[in-house]
């Protein structure tokens, strides 16, 4: 299916969490979370590629994780954090107003738990 080989094509290096920004005002962590959402949305229609999907919400969700846990000191950290480039995508311009931390909203919201 030409569809799904496109799919795995794009995540393949976060799937050896060796990512780099396909994108050039995007950041590794924002995609991060918008391949959670999008292979979600995939495995929707492709319910034959379930478990390839849930490998690829896994390794997104576990990337993540990394990013967070490098942070060396709690400045970093909030800054990861309290900024998401993309932050609109997820929710309403009168909610994202209201976060103090919309990348922990981004990770609730993708079921991140280790994230949260």
């Amino acid at each position: 299916d030409k569809e799904y080989e496109d799919f795995d094509e794009y995540n393949t290096d976060i799937q050896s969490l060796e990512y780099k920004s396909s994108f050039d005002n995007e950041d590794p962590l924002t995609e991060a979370f918008r391949n959670v959402f999008t292979a979600k949305e995939f495995a929707i229609n492709n319910v034959e590629y379930a478990s390839k999907v849930q490998e690829i919400e896994n390794e997104n969700k576990k990337f993540a994780v990394k990013m967070l846990d490098l942070c060396k000191t709690s400045e970093e950290a909030n800054l990861i954090l309290s900024n998401d480039l993309n932050i609109k995508n997820y929710f309403s311009q009168v909610y994202t107003a209201k976060m103090a931390y919309p990348r922990i909203d981004v990770a609730i919201q993708t079921e991140n738990t280790e994230f949260v």
